[in-house]
């Protein structure tokens, strides 16, 4: 694939969900920031960014240093929190959910694994998976390391097997967490806080593993429906995980075949050099503050694309 050069650097940055203290359900994830640390961030993207929209993005029309902020899944969060600051702040936003868990009564198997970890611990979780060392079980080496290779059926297995050994129905489950948007919530951060709406596959979903039929159903359902909530065109697709790996040559022709214009990533690496035109990649935010901040979004990333070029 040929490489495609940006005239103006675009960083990109990803959230996920917003909290002061992560609950069972996303304490080993990695997903959350708190308020405090979004505030931070927002006066410090005002400061030496200019915040843009999809629209901008995808027309070409940049200012100078400018910055895209993203939101993947379907915290609820996302609405209660994150866009009233959005809106205070004046900066646009991009959301790109699941829409399997909008539509309700399904629970990801993220968090899933969340409350496993809470609950059975590491050496639990590392032999429901069948690991020869459980003991150094943890949420990210499932993600990593098993989730990765499992086609629809067989990660729905190994979510039903956590929620048979957490002795919970599903159903059950996603009512006691209570996290997630439902599609009027969802329709509000685009009719209310102008939120453009991108989409994330319909269950979150490793790609790489799946048959081009099961990987067309993500890809196209998911977009179809968060068409069909908010009543907006759905122009970008971020692959679950962030991982090139699932950004196969199939998987790109199928995200393109389906309409989306813009395609992100989470990858420790400027924009200043992409895989192709519409390619783009993130960096993931949590709780960077101060000197973090420059760190985060210039040094690392710079440092990336100098191995990168290297490799």
């Amino acid at each position: 694939m040929a490489e495609h050069m940006s005239s103006k650097i675009v960083t990109c940055v990803s959230y996920h969900h917003f909290e002061r203290s992560p609950s069972v359900f996303t304490r080993h994830l990695g997903v959350s920031t708190s308020p405090e640390a979004f505030a931070q961030q927002l006066t410090y993207f005002k400061r030496h960014y200019t915040p843009v929209s999809l629209d901008q993005l995808l027309q070409g029309d940049l200012p100078d240093n400018p910055l895209l902020l993203t939101i993947d899944d379907s915290y609820r969060s996302t609405l209660e929190i994150a866009a009233p600051m959005l809106t205070d702040a004046g900066i646009p936003a991009l959301l790109m959910p699941n829409s399997r868990v909008i539509e309700g009564g399904y629970a990801p198997i993220d968090n899933v694994l969340s409350l496993a970890m809470s609950e059975l611990g590491p050496t639990g979780l590392g032999i429901a998976v069948g690991l020869a060392d459980p003991w150094t079980c943890g949420v990210r080496r499932i993600v990593r390391e098993i989730m990765p290779a499992l086609d629809v059926a067989r990660r729905e297995e190994l979510k039903q097997r956590f929620l048979k050994l957490l002795n919970v129905r599903e159903a059950d489950l996603v009512e006691r967490m209570d996290l997630f948007l439902d599609p009027a919530q969802l329709k509000r951060l685009v009719t209310e806080h102008g939120f453009s709406a991108g989409s994330h596959t319909a269950t979150h979903m490793h790609l790489r593993a799946l048959s081009r039929d099961a990987a067309r159903a993500e890809i196209a359902e998911g977009k179809r429906r968060v068409e069909d909530m908010t009543g907006a065109k759905v122009r970008a697709f971020s692959f679950p995980y962030g991982s090139p790996l699932d950004a196969t040559a199939a998987n790109l022709d199928l995200v393109r075949n389906c309409g989306h214009e813009a395609i992100f990533l989470v990858q420790r690496r400027t924009n200043a050099i992409r895989a192709a035109a519409d390619i783009w990649y993130r960096q993931g935010m949590s709780e960077q503050l101060g000197l973090q901040l420059p760190v985060k979004l210039t040094w690392l990333p710079r440092m990336g694309e100098l191995k990168a070029a290297l490799n």
